[in-house]
């Protein structure tokens, strides 16, 4: 009578779990949580940006429908000061109403982010209407956007801009 040798053993051992493995996708936790946007759901203020002898915020409201993941609703407000360090109160504060549905995801050198088509309309003047690509992407807790400086042939950013957080 022949014994099997522990390598043998160990061998069918994992011939036997393969199909066990494979059935729960290999660890990976589930559907990308990029494609989530529930979890963009917040009131977000960016860093303030100097803009020549003046500064603005951006500050987004995203709200969704919790029985949707695929797709944001809020606003934006654009605060501009009259000074280079967003202090005191703004001079000018621009607002919009937006919606942004789920177009699909990017592989970034930052992580993989939300390719959103965002929706923009002046909640003082709502027949002016504007869009653009966008990309989303958490990462330690911070809200980061695209980078607009480089955009693919698809008009969605190729990264994101890590130089400007936004946080809740």
């Amino acid at each position: 009578m022949r014994s099997i040798s522990s390598k043998h053993l160990l061998g069918a051992a994992l011939v036997a779990a393969l199909p066990f493995l494979a059935g729960c996708g290999g660890g990976g936790g589930g559907d990308d949580a990029s494609t989530d946007l529930r979890q963009y759901t917040g009131l977000w203020t960016g860093s303030c940006v100097k803009t020549g002898s003046q500064s603005e915020t951006q500050v987004l409201e995203f709200r969704s429908n919790a029985s949707t993941a695929s797709e944001l609703s809020g606003s934006k407000a654009v605060n501009v000061y009259g000074n280079t360090s967003c202090s005191g109160s703004p001079k000018k504060v621009t607002w919009f109403n937006l919606t942004a549905p789920l177009a699909g995801t990017r592989e970034t050198a930052s992580g993989t982010a939300a390719m959103v088509m965002v929706q923009l309309s002046d909640a003082n003047n709502p027949g002016a209407l504007s869009s653009y690509t966008e990309l989303l992407l958490l990462k330690d807790g911070r809200l980061y956007l695209g980078n607009r400086a480089a955009l693919q042939a698809d008009g969605y950013p190729a990264d994101v801009d890590l130089s400007r957080a936004f946080t809740r």
